[in-house]
């Protein structure tokens, strides 16, 4: 299994983190997705960001568990606090 987006990489592993940290402090996808396009800060394809690249990347729980080599980039309770801003069904999405 590929390792989940910045869990080798420093510069994602910050990405990783200002995305938790912004959602954590109730961001929406929308600011996130802008604040992170505005920094030139790549998105895990090579390009920019998408509302739905980040939603992927608050809703991975991989990020708050550790894996081999390689600790979790948030707290449990930072990746809780972020899912507040997630919307939780397709529809939510467009708002």
């Amino acid at each position: 299994m590929n390792p989940a987006y910045g869990m080798r990489d420093e510069r994602a592993r910050r990405a990783v983190r200002r995305i938790f940290a912004q959602a954590a402090s109730g961001r929406t996808l929308t600011e996130i997705r802008d604040m992170l396009n505005s920094y030139g800060t790549r998105s895990p394809k090579g390009g920019e960001w998408t509302r739905s690249m980040v939603r992927r990347i608050i809703r991975n729980e991989r990020y708050c568990h550790e894996e081999p080599d390689i600790p979790a980039l948030v707290t449990e309770r930072v990746w809780e606090k972020a899912q507040a801003i997630v919307p939780h069904r397709p529809s939510e999405m467009m708002s």
